[in-house]
């Protein structure tokens, strides 16, 4: 059982700004009260190259051959004294966003053994065909992100196109940061927010940061405050920073592991004393044994007589 280390901030950017570094937005981060931490690495389905054009483009620096390797980060006890104080430990996952065109990405995808090492898998579309068309392959992944300026002119949602995602355990990203450096970004994510209410009820979504400054960073109750501006109600604002940061945790380790086998048996009497007892089970058990434990002698008999004495006179009868 994967435990709930809430709460989580699933989107902390590999390009920061340059005044400023992964580690010490880690740092902030964990300061403000996040246990579980998702490093994003950010790559376009353009920068893919077949083998051919990645030998003549070597030299451009735009371009990859492959996916790039997870990023790792090492943290002490100083780092994170707020959590250690608590006997607790961070929880730092990898995270690949991929932007995307078409499904062409998929054999760059299917082909990479690197890509398939990251926890996380976010996936940016730009159009409504695209992502119909990405539902209908066996492709599986956790996140749903977007950019606020592909909030038009992009995905067309519509109730069955939201419940699809929602059937094969696709989570809805709202990123925060983008609220707080432009106004028109501020409108746009809004507005999408105000989309998924619409559609599907504002089901799978959690909140994400994006945060490219440790001054863009806040604490997860300052970011559940924001179900109130992103149409979703005081509970699923909550489990955005929350639960909800579980469960993509718990479908991506579902979707690595892929499918499996489960064989069940029926259990017989010699195996009987293998199965685990419930909490509180034996103490109910206790108390029936100690309910049904054979009488002595003679004691039916005293009992029926201190019945027959108890039992109430009717009117009339003394």
């Amino acid at each position: 059982m994967i435990p709930i280390t809430s709460p989580y901030d699933l989107n902390i950017p590999m390009t920061c700004s340059p005044h400023t570094t992964p580690l010490v937005m880690v740092r902030r981060a964990l300061a403000l009260g996040y246990q579980t931490i998702a490093l994003n690495t950010e790559v376009s389905q353009n920068q893919f190259l077949t083998r051919k054009q990645a030998k003549d483009k070597a030299k451009n620096g735009d371009f990859l051959a492959d996916f790039p390797a997870p990023p790792t980060l090492s943290l002490t006890s100083e780092d994170y004294p707020l959590l250690a104080s608590r006997g607790l430990t961070p929880t730092i996952l990898t995270r690949l966003t991929i932007s995307i065109t078409n499904n062409d990405f998929m054999i760059h995808y299917n082909k990479s053994s690197i890509a398939k090492q990251y926890d996380l898998l976010a996936i940016n579309v730009s159009s409504s065909p695209c992502l119909s068309s990405l539902l209908k392959s066996s492709f599986r992944w956790d996140i749903l992100s977007f950019t606020p300026s592909s909030v038009i002119g992009g995905v067309r949602w519509t109730r069955k196109l939201y419940y699809e995602c929602v059937e094969k355990n696709v989570y809805f990203e709202l990123q925060y940061s983008p609220l707080i450096r432009d106004s028109l970004d501020r409108r746009r994510v809004i507005s999408h927010a105000h989309t998924y209410h619409s559609v599907g009820k504002s089901r799978n979504i959690i909140f994400t940061s994006e945060a490219r400054s440790p001054l863009e960073l806040r604490s997860p109750a300052d970011v559940a405050n924001l179900a109130w501006i992103m149409g979703l109600t005081e509970n699923q604002g909550k489990e955005a920073v929350g639960v909800k940061g579980w469960g993509v945790h718990k479908a991506a380790i579902g979707r690595r592991m892929g499918p499996f086998q489960v064989r069940v048996e029926k259990i017989g009497d010699e195996n009987f004393d293998k199965v685990p007892s419930t909490p509180g089970e034996s103490e109910e058990e206790g108390d029936r044994d100690e309910d049904c434990e054979p009488s002595t002698p003679g004691e039916s008999e005293e009992e029926g007589d201190r019945d027959e004495d108890c039992e109430p006179s009717t009117p009339g009868e003394s």
